[in-house]
């Protein structure tokens, strides 16, 4: 297992979270995070994120 300091793609973030948004929301969501944290297996294969979103003045969130 390795970690990653980049964002995943939109594709990747929906198949993790297996939602019903569509990729272009994910896509505006995830252009907008801060900090990202990506986990990868020895093939490359995603596991998992955690990202850190805010209002970009006073508010922040760990996901």
């Amino acid at each position: 297992m390795k970690i990653f300091h980049e964002v995943p793609n939109p594709r990747e973030d929906l198949e993790l979270r297996n939602c019903a948004k569509d990729e272009d929301t994910v896509k505006t969501a995830l252009e907008r995070t801060i900090f990202s944290a990506v986990i990868r297996d020895d093939r490359s294969e995603f596991i998992g994120i955690g990202r850190i979103i805010g209002d970009g003045g006073c508010f922040f969130q760990i996901g």
